[in-house]
């Protein structure tokens, strides 16, 4: 790949959701294609930002996202 490409996909998951809940999406995580684990806290899959294909999720406050 020559090219870095960016894409961005929000979820509308809740921060404030009970464990329970983000226990369940920790694990639907590591089922996903790709899995690497966490890195620093932050899931990844296929890589790590240095690479040149990667992807990783974040939890964000809701409200108004800029670049």
């Amino acid at each position: 790949m020559n090219e870095i490409t960016s894409h961005h996909c929000n979820l509308n998951i809740w921060a404030h959701l009970p464990d329970e809940v983000w226990n369940t999406v920790a694990n639907i995580y590591e089922r996903m294609p790709g899995w690497r684990g966490y890195i620093d806290g932050i899931p990844h899959w296929f890589g790590q930002e240095d690479e040149d294909v990667y992807i990783q999720a974040s939890v964000e406050p809701s409200g108004l996202l800029s670049p």
